[in-house]
């Protein structure tokens, strides 16, 4: 049987608003690689990606540890 694992917003460890921190936890890879990649993809699709931020750091449910 598989576990599925719930994107949050990882508030204790947040830079911004914890949604790079949730989904390196939700996923098991280092926070600073998905906040590299978000960093990168503000350059090449800046409009999609903001965009896609604010909705994440507004819909996903916070989680603090």
């Amino acid at each position: 049987m598989s576990t599925f694992n719930r994107l949050f917003c990882d508030k204790s460890n947040s830079v911004v608003a914890g949604v790079c921190s949730g989904i390196a936890s939700t996923y098991g890879h280092d926070r600073s690689l998905i906040r590299l990649v978000a960093i990168l993809s503000l350059f090449v699709i800046p409009g999609i990606t903001l965009l896609a931020y604010v909705i994440a750091a507004i819909v996903l449910p916070s989680r603090r540890f």
